[in-house]
Order: structure tokens, then sequence, then C-alpha cells
């Protein structure tokens, strides 16, 4: 399911911790939220946008709202969605003037109907608790996020694991 899910697990000392497991991290700069740092690697329509085309506004006037079209319709049980976005088209980028400009831009034509907030990760997460859908909660060990993926590391990952092991033998 594309619907993104939130966990409580709890620490071995018995504190709650919220996980999310949510879209791409740079999900923001595919829906052309980011002037000057688009992608479309993670859709496939009508827009193939240069990844430093300044005029970002046709894109995400089409991709933003058919984005929350498909979370609803998925299910999706909440007001408010994480976007995560960069300010260039790299890994661990620099911020953006330009995004919150946008944000501005965006939110004077739209801010009725979708409306675009910078936050952080602990303001989300209050959010996502004070929400009246339910979060489930688990119990157990749960591995790093990045060991397991597309970019993972196999051949660390696999050591990593293996010493695990051994330890407990």
């Amino acid at each position: 399911s594309r619907v993104s899910r939130s966990r409580a697990s709890t620490s071995p000392d018995g504190r709650e911790i919220l996980v999310w497991n949510g879209e791409h991290y740079i999900l923001g700069n595919a829906l052309g939220l980011a002037p000057g740092a688009m992608h479309t690697y993670l859709f496939q329509d009508e827009f193939n946008p240069h990844p430093r085309q300044a005029d970002n506004y046709p894109v995400a006037a089409k991709r933003l709202p058919r984005y929350l079209r498909q979370l609803e319709f998925d299910g999706y049980p909440y007001d408010f969605v994480p976007v995560h976005i960069s300010g260039a088209m790299t890994d661990n980028c620099p911020p953006s003037e330009a995004i919150i400009r946008f944000v501005h831009e965006w939110n004077a034509r739209h801010g009725d109907s979708i409306r675009l907030e910078m936050g952080s990760a602990s303001e989300f997460c209050r959010q996502v608790r004070a929400h009246a859908a339910p979060i489930p909660r688990y119990r157990g060990d749960r591995p790093d996020w990045w060991s397991d993926g597309l970019a993972g590391s196999p051949d660390e990952t696999r050591m990593a694991r293996e010493a695990m092991r051994s330890l407990r033998w």
C-alpha cells in the first residue's frame, strides 16, 4: 500500500518510540514544491521537468492535488501529511529560501484548500499523537531503516547481522 503508516514501538526501558514509514525523503521535490530542485522519477505523468527548472508552479499545481487525492482514495487517516523536501537534488543538501517563498505563494493561492507549512519532525509527531486515528503498538527489535533497502549496503549488513548472531551464540 502507498499509504504511510505510523506505529508506536517501545524502547528496551519501556518508553514508546513513534516510527513513521512514509514516502521518499524528497517527495516534495518530485511534487514540484522546490524551485530549481525538481525531479520526476517518482512520477510518470505529463511532466518531465529539468532539475534546475525555476518555474515549478505548473508541476506542483497538478502533482500535489493528485497526490493528496490518491492518499484520500487509499484511506489515509490524517488531514495532514509529511512531505520531505530538499533545497537541491542531492543527498544532505542545503536549505533553500526559494522553498519558503514558494510556500507563501502557494498559500496565497490555495491556502483555503491545500495549506503548506514548514515544520519539524517533533511537530509532526505531536500531530500524529494528537490525532484520533489509533496508532498500532509493537514490541521487539527493529532494524535501522537504511539497512534493508534499495540503497542499503548488503555486504556490511550481512557482516553486521552475522556478528549479531555470533554474539548471541
